[in-house]
């Protein structure tokens, strides 16, 4: 696995802290400020915040896109600043590199997409948080819709959830 994904859990812990250390700021002098001055402040914190957690959100992709994906709907749970920037999660996930994807095709199949079908679409229709859609048609002509995890997602997976409890831990 490439050192970039080995330390991704470091860009999730420094986003928090980031966000973290924002709201104790701006609690510290809270209290200096009037109550229309304060929610004008936290109304800006939330959106500079949420910005912030969807661009890291997108550069670290897997589990992190999915949980951005279940807070943008949540709301009871968020300011609304922070769901409307996460919605852009919902329909917006990068697409994978298509050598990386054909990579992950031979590790799965053995063979080249290429070798399975009589034409491959190299970009895909769709990409979602563990895998992304390509239209390919068979030897028999037909049109079909092939979905092809990205690679590496069940370490990636297994190491963002423990990262997440852990930021978990840290923002309870």
């Amino acid at each position: 696995m490439p050192a970039a994904s080995r330390f991704r859990f470091l860009r999730a812990y420094w986003v928090t802290l980031v966000v973290i250390g924002s709201y104790m700021w701006a609690r510290l002098f809270a209290g200096m400020r009037s109550e229309a001055a304060q929610r004008e402040v936290y109304t800006r914190l939330h959106v500079k915040n949420a910005r912030r957690i969807r661009r890291a959100i997108v550069k670290l992709q897997g589990v992190f896109i999915k949980v951005g994906q279940t807070f943008s709907i949540l709301t009871n749970f968020l300011p609304t600043e922070f769901r409307a920037e996460l919605e852009a999660l919902q329909d917006a996930v990068p697409a994978r590199p298509y050598d990386a994807i054909r990579a992950r095709f031979r590790e799965d199949f053995g063979k080249e997409p290429e070798e399975l079908f009589a034409e491959f679409d190299r970009t895909p229709i769709a990409a979602a948080s563990i895998a992304q859609v390509h239209v390919a048609t068979t030897f028999s002509g037909d049109r079909v819709a092939v979905k092809v995890q990205h690679p590496d997602i069940d370490t990636m997976v297994r190491q963002d959830l423990k990262t997440f409890r852990r930021i978990l831990a840290i923002v309870e």
